[in-house]
């Protein structure tokens, strides 16, 4: 579990989203819309980018961790109806995945 804190950013976004939706604080929503099209770029510009083989090391999160976080983030968006946010994070999963395939 020492992986968890190089997650860290990764957890307190899928916090936030779950303090949106059972808040309804407006500006938790302008961060995250603001974060998921920043997400969103980075991943479109890692598979477009040049193939770097990264080094996985003991301190690096499995990918399961990440496809848990991406699915609990689009279910609990698309439950409350936050269909752009919702759409966002399932491209940026569709797009880690592809990154993933990508890697090797």
């Amino acid at each position: 579990m020492k992986w968890l804190k190089n997650a860290i950013v990764d957890v307190a976004v899928t916090i936030a989203i779950v303090v949106m939706v059972f808040t309804d604080l407006e500006w938790i929503y302008w961060v995250l819309a603001i974060y998921t099209g920043f997400m969103v770029l980075i991943k479109v510009v890692g598979l477009i980018g040049p193939a770097v083989k990264s080094k996985t090391t003991p301190e690096t999160p499995p990918n399961w961790f990440y496809h848990v976080l991406y699915a609990i983030n689009v279910g609990v968006l698309a439950w409350c109806q936050c269909w752009l946010l919702a759409g966002g994070w399932a491209l940026i999963w569709i797009l880690s995945i592809f990154y993933q395939r990508r890697r090797g």
